[in-house]
């Protein structure tokens, strides 16, 4: 990058990072089926609980290559426009390492209901952590929509534009998952609120049951 320093260097070690800390947690390394994976099903749900220990330092590492990325692109005076790329990677990573973070407390919340159903103002309280303006799901779908238009913009900057919506679609569907659950607890509420009970943490793709009740909020 002719910049010299090493910032590029380091920002790319830090996207890197990825792999070793998913490899040392069992699920082999920053695999792009990873970022597919459904975790409201019983395997994506393993995979999600597998991962949680690397997802805080791997999100950590993306996060601070992005910031240094967009404090220092303007030093790049040699391939400038692979920094696009970089930052692409960067926003995957660290959506993914929110999907196995959020898909966790997004269980242990509705587990948290659904045992204590006793309890109206904790039900509420723990469904509104799900779902709400700027909850979890939200902040879910809203990752997944903000990489399809970066990876949009990308595949402009270096294709034509054949086959680009197969691979948006992809993006599109992870994105109907989450607000399709939104819509699935949301009516597990009404129902609670009709009936004092809710369905079934498994019913709704919920598989993981914590062992211990989640973070007070």
């Amino acid at each position: 990058y002719r910049n010299g320093d090493a910032t590029f260097r380091q920002a790319t070690e830090k996207l890197a990072r990825a792999h070793p800390l998913l490899d040392q947690a069992g699920v082999g390394g920053a695999y792009d089926e990873w970022y597919w994976a459904d975790p409201f099903s019983p395997e994506g749900a393993a995979l999600m609980k597998k991962a949680q220990p690397a997802a805080h330092e791997m999100r950590l590492a993306a996060e601070d290559a992005l910031d240094s990325l967009a404090r220092h692109r303007e030093s790049a005076r040699l391939h400038p426009e692979t920094l696009e790329s970089m930052e692409l990677a960067g926003w995957r990573l660290d959506t993914l390492g929110m999907q196995i973070q959020l898909t966790n407390e997004i269980n242990g919340y509705y587990w948290d209901a659904y045992q204590h159903q006793d309890d109206g103002g904790r039900v509420y309280r723990d469904i509104r952590e799900i779902t709400g303006i700027n909850a979890r799901l939200e902040d879910l779908r809203d990752a997944t929509t903000r990489v399809r238009g970066l990876y949009a913009k990308a595949w402009a900057g270096e294709n034509r534009p054949y086959w680009l919506q197969n691979v948006l679609l992809r993006y599109d569907m992870q994105a109907i998952r989450y607000q399709q659950k939104i819509g699935q607890v949301e009516a597990a509420l009404r129902q609670y609120r009709a009936t004092k009970t809710l369905p079934a943490p498994e019913a709704l793709g919920f598989y993981l049951k914590p062992e211990a009740a989640p973070a007070a909020h």
